[in-house]
Parts: C-alpha cells; structure tokens; sequence
C-alpha cells in the first residue's frame, strides 16, 4: 500500500494484493483512492476505485439448513464519489451545518444473495448484478452546555438489478428486498442529565420475487421510535434510566412476505457503569 500527499492537501492512496484459493489459482486485487480538500475544514471531495473478489462465507456454505456448496466466489470492480460541504461560516460558534452527497456503482459476477426457499433462506448465485445509487444528506448540530441538540436526515436511491441470468427473462429485474428508495431521519435532545431521541425511518416498495411479481410486492412502509432516558452520575459510578417506545404508530409492516413485524412496543432498561478513577 501506498499514499502520497500534494502541497494542496490532496491524498491519494492506491494498494496491491495477490489472492490466491481454490476457486482461482491467482487474482491481483487493486483499490485506488483520492481526498481532496477544496477548502479546508469547510468541503471535501472524494474518490475510489477497486476491483472486488469475495469468497463464500462459512455460513454461505454450511449453515443448517440452507448452506449452498456450489456457490462461486463474487468477482467485479466498483467506484464510488462524494463530498461533504459545510454550509455555515466556521466562525458561527456552536452551529454546524452540514452537507453530504455519494454515488456509487458496482458491477459484479456471481452476486452473492440469502432468498426463500422451501421454508427457509438460502444463498445463491446471481450471474452478473449492477447495483447504483445516490446518498444524500443533511446534518444539523447545535453544542452549546448543557444543551446539545443534533438532527439528521439522509436519502438514498439504491438500484440492483440482473444484468445477466437464468432463465434470461429474469434480466433487469430488481434483487429481491432491496428498496430503491429509503428516508432515514433522526433527532436527538440533550439537556444536562436528559437524553431524548426520535427515529424516523421510509423503506420503498421491495419485491419478493426473482420476476417481480406485483401481485408479491411489498408496500411502502414508515416506522417513528422515540427514546427518552435519565442519567445519574457519581465519581465511581453512572446510572442511566431508559424508555423507549418502538414502532408509535403502529404500523402494519413486514420486512419478509409473510412475517408480520410487531406493532407498537415499549421497553424499560437501567444501565451501570463503573469507573475506578476515583482516589
């Protein structure tokens, strides 16, 4: 592995490595990377390039039931670019705004993927998959004792499709449970020894099926948990009191067709923590 380092702050790392098993005599694996500070501590750019070898796991091969001997080892390449961008002066005192963005595209033969099968999951190989996607998000903190505040959100658009397969008709269907659209979002509240929290969470349509029946496909679905706790604190010891409310809104979800997640739920929890720094 290597990294050089340009007047103006760019790094650029770059690594080589032989591989060598039982599925493939000899590999060489390359990755290449690039940072560059635009404006320091105010934007970043960024950069990788790098081939991809991926054996099958022990648990691909051998869990009970549903290992799979004749998996083939992942091979392909993969890029990705992004950039975070802080959006305030950095001579506004205890705000920070921030901005992030990616993309990323890989290519890969052989794609590994656990899917139902006969009551039970089971990897298999896909021939070729092209899997793409955007990020992008905002990050606001505000730090000033005792109140620090955070909120983010993020979106990304994810597409993995078959580019090549058995039966060809299954070419450019979607893998089966990845949502091309997902919203994460979270904010969080603290105030001296309290602590609250709210998760907000949009998973898009999945389908079920290696053709993309719509009949199976998964409807959209919104889950908000909130967490609330109380911390006490002495020289030697911490003590955190919690509650936490799971799915509020009771929505009617399920992550597999045919599984129904839980409603809504609560759940209490104490925490120690010890410390012998005290004299």
């Amino acid at each position: 592995m290597a990294e050089w380092k340009s007047l103006d702050r760019m790094t650029i790392n770059g690594s080589l490595r032989w591989h060598s098993d039982n599925f493939l005599k000899s590999k060489i694996l390359y990755s290449l990377g690039i940072r560059w500070p635009v404006i320091p501590d105010r934007w970043m750019l960024r950069a990788h390039l790098s081939n991809r070898y991926r054996l099958p796991t022990f648990n691909d091969r051998y869990w009970h039931p549903g290992g799979n001997l004749d998996l083939l080892p992942e091979t392909g390449w993969g890029t990705d670019v992004g950039s975070t961008l802080g959006l305030l002066d950095a001579g506004i005192q205890h705000h920070r705004l921030q901005w992030q963005f990616s993309a990323h595209s890989t290519w890969v033969r052989n794609w590994i993927q656990w899917v139902p099968s006969d009551g039970y999951w089971s990897p298999v190989n896909f021939k070729e998959v092209w899997a793409r996607g955007i990020e992008s998000g905002l990050t606001y903190s505000f730090n000033q004792e005792p109140l620090n505040f955070r909120a983010v959100v993020d979106y990304a658009w994810t597409r993995s499709a078959v580019r090549s397969a058995m039966p060809p008709d299954l070419k450019g269907t979607d893998l089966r449970y990845v949502p091309q659209h997902m919203i994460r979002s979270h904010l969080s509240v603290a105030f001296e020894s309290f602590t609250t929290s709210i998760y907000y969470r949009y998973t898009g349509p999945r389908f079920t099926t290696e053709d993309n029946d719509p009949f199976y496909r998964l409807d959209p679905h919104h889950t908000l948990d909130l967490s609330t706790g109380y911390t006490l604190r002495d020289q030697i010891y911490s003590m955190t009191f919690r509650i936490k409310i799971n799915n509020i809104l009771n929505e009617q979800y399920q992550m597999v067709r045919g599984f129904p997640m839980p409603g809504r739920s609560f759940s209490m929890g104490i925490q120690f923590k010890f410390s012998n720094t005290a004299q």
